[in-house]
């Protein structure tokens, strides 16, 4: 293993050659590289996870792998069909690299195309294969997967020289670059070529043009990886689908409680407010009463019925309705029981069930009495029966307005 210089990772490329595995690290965009070469056991999988576990820095910015075209099933460029738009051109392209790819279905391959202004670029690989690549990978992504003479093409331009028994052609036709690889057995060019200010060999030229490479101006095939060569919204448009769908569900869910809530409401506004015109036609009757008046207009009849004037008025039962609601126990805490409540202006009977108390049996019922008998109005006499843990309670009750 030979390394050149060694900077921290900014771009990891991996060049898979028909002889050796070259890798090479670029630093920043304008500094220098780390490279290193190894031989190639013939198997991609094995020598790309003996690769990543050594190149740490591929684990945060992901790699860029090129691969020689001995081990893709096409990676041509041609002469653009004359006549006929981007779109068709796009469409057309499975049967136009299938025709190139001697002895596999375009069902068996993964596509990648991309267009130039007369020239076709084209990469396929077995589907299996690619699969092969991003299991070894494991948790690393991939930036690129491309074919070496596209990434040189890419990264150095016109160039010809043979590494690694094969011979790599770019050259410039009809304002295009196009290239030709083929395998050799001569012995590797010697010298390098330019890039950035610095003579790379050309050894490292694929792993040096692999990790450079702009993943956008060459045949892709990462793109075709699931989840790969999407844009933030694209990979953010599922969760932000979900989560609007919840959300939905969720307000929908709320408006239908809250309409369910406001229609108990408004049925309970309108039985108070049939109530209400009840009471009012019965104890009010021929009197106008506005809507939410009718307590007040109530208070206003009891003071004139139970005010001081030169001569005061028979007794109102209305009166003494209110003076006992004013003095009537809490029905919940006693556990009080209403049976009935017989009213007339000078007095009336109440009847009612309570809970016997197991200290005292008629605690309960003596409260009753004693909280109407708080009252200045009010005169009450009562009478209690105990029968199966209750007490029956009946009170006489005077009313002196």
């Amino acid at each position: 293993m030979r390394v050149r210089r060694v900077f921290m990772s900014f771009r990891t490329g991996l060049a898979l050659g028909r002889r050796t595995l070259r890798q090479a690290e670029q630093a920043s965009p304008n500094t220098g590289y780390c490279a290193s070469e190894e031989s190639f056991s013939g198997s991609i999988c094995q020598d790309l996870k003996a690769a990543l576990v050594r190149w740490r820095g591929a684990r945060s910015c992901g790699i860029q792998v090129a691969l020689s075209p001995a081990l893709l099933a096409s990676s041509d460029s041609w002469k653009r069909p004359l006549g006929l738009p981007g779109k068709q051109v796009q469409r057309a392209a499975p049967a136009l690299i299938e025709e190139r790819c001697a002895g596999h279905a375009s069902d068996e391959l993964t596509l990648e195309v991309r267009l130039a202004r007369h020239s076709l670029y084209a990469l396929a690989l077995r589907r299996a294969l690619l699969d092969e690549i991003r299991a070894a990978a494991g948790e690393i992504s991939f930036r690129l997967i491309t074919s070496i003479p596209a990434a040189v093409a890419q990264v150095f331009g016109e160039c010809a020289f043979t590494s690694g028994g094969e011979r790599i052609e770019i050259y410039l036709e009809e304002g295009d670059l196009r290239w030709r690889c083929y395998p050799v057995d001569g012995p590797d060019s010697q010298g390098g070529l330019r890039w950035r200010g610095q003579e790379i060999e050309y050894a490292f030229v694929p792993a040096v043009a692999a990790a450079a490479c702009d993943p956008d101006k060459v045949p892709n095939l990462a793109r075709q990886l699931p989840g790969a060569g999407r844009s933030l919204l694209s990979r953010l448009r599922d969760p932000i689908v979900n989560t609007a769908a919840a959300a939905a569900l969720l307000l929908g869910a709320l408006g239908f409680h809250f309409h369910r809530e406001a229609e108990r409401e408004m049925s309970a506004l309108l039985a108070a407010r049939g109530a209400a015109q009840e009471v009012a036609a019965r104890l009010l009757p021929g009197q106008a009463v506005a809507q939410g008046s009718l307590l007040g207009d109530l208070g206003k009849r009891l003071a004139e019925v139970g005010g001081g004037s030169a001569e005061p008025g028979p007794p109102s039962a209305l009166a003494f309705w209110r003076e006992i609601g004013l003095h009537y126990p809490d029905p919940d805490t006693l556990g009080l029981s209403l049976e009935s409540l017989d009213l007339s202006p000078e007095g009336g009977r109440l009847s009612a069930r309570v809970p016997a108390a197991k200290d005292d049996p008629l605690k309960n019922a003596s409260q009753v009495e004693g909280q109407l008998s708080r009252s200045k109005k009010l005169r009450t006499r009562g009478d209690y029966t105990v029968r199966e843990n209750q007490v029956q309670v009946r009170l006489r009750m005077d009313f002196s307005p």
